[in-house]
């Protein structure tokens, strides 16, 4: 596998995007593809919203997550370059991917991930403007009063 991400490696972004000119998300006409079974509908746990990408990564934690470049030249092995070629190649083949899975920390006042911060950087690293995401019903609120929800993809269209 670090011989293909290597290929990745000398790619620029806009190459990239051109590659995978959008994402492909599980989510809406494409829910039948969601892996995740705590995320379908009847579970009654999550609630899918659509985000201004930017919005998402300005008020959230992404702990050991290095948002400042899409692969980590210096280690070709790592994990983050791993799961960001695992994602590009997803949806370069058009394969739907599950929404990030959200959650409000009312001690720091930010939003956490339970799963997807790399599905996150990805889209926000390739300019993705608006994505899904899934957020435990009881966080709907807190999380609205940090950025703005939206139940359709048209998000982008309303600001």
């Amino acid at each position: 596998m670090a011989y293909l991400i290597k290929k990745f490696l000398s790619k620029t972004v806009e190459e990239i995007i051109l590659l995978t000119p959008k994402p492909y998300w599980a989510v809406n006409e494409n829910s039948s593809s969601i892996k995740a079974s705590d995320l379908l509908p009847e579970e009654g746990i999550f609630k899918i919203h659509f985000v201004r990408t930017e919005e998402l990564v300005k008020n959230s934690d992404f702990r050991e997550v290095d948002m400042t470049s899409l692969f980590l030249p210096e280690n070709i092995k790592s994990n983050n370059n791993h799961r960001i070629y695992r994602i590009i190649q997803h949806w370069i083949n058009k394969e739907y991917l599950d929404p990030p899975k959200i959650h409000f920390n009312v001690f720091e006042k930010k939003i956490e991930f339970e799963d997807g911060r790399h599905r996150v950087k990805t889209s926000y690293l390739l300019g993705y403007e608006v994505i899904p995401v899934a957020i435990h019903f009881e966080d709907v609120d807190a999380i609205g009063n940090l950025i703005k929800l939206s139940d359709s993809d048209t998000l982008k269209q309303s600001l």
